[in-house]
Order: structure tokens, then sequence, then C-alpha cells
């Protein structure tokens, strides 16, 4: 479903939290986003809601290389990277 979190990968290392994170687009395909949240109050909700937003966004070859399950799930769900 649009917006929903598809897989991910979460960090929180002396309060600095870092996230990848693949969510489904309104058109059957994924995108995958890096990025963190320095607020030492941030819970991994908060830094996926801000990776989401305002993150990086990850290459095809980047997303599978740092979330190998993803090509796994797009296939088994017929989804396409958003390059």
């Amino acid at each position: 479903m649009h917006g929903d979190i598809v897989t991910f990968k979460y960090w929180n290392t002396n309060g600095v939290s870092v996230a990848i994170v693949a969510v489904e687009g309104a058109v059957h395909d994924v995108g995958a986003y890096i990025g963190g949240d320095s607020n030492s109050k941030a819970n991994q909700e908060d830094t996926f809601l801000r990776v989401i937003k305002f993150g990086a966004k990850l290459t095809k070859q980047e997303a599978f290389s740092m979330l190998p399950q993803l090509k796994d799930i797009m296939r088994v769900n017929s989804l396409r990277y958003r390059d």
C-alpha cells in the first residue's frame, strides 16, 4: 500500500539514529532512502519518517546492496524500483 515501509535497516548509536528505508510508492513501485536524525529523543519511527521525507534517494544498485532482501520482496510483490 502506498507509503508502507517495505523493509529497512536501523541503527542508534550514542543518540544518533541512522536508517535505510524502502517505501512503496503510489504506482506499485519502491524507493529507498538513507538518512539520520541527531535528535537524541528520536525513536525508530521518528527516524523512519524523517528519512522518508528528507533522506537521500538510493539508486537501485545501492538499495539492493544495502537491503539485500529488497530484490526478493519486490519480485514476490511485483514491484519495480523507482529511479
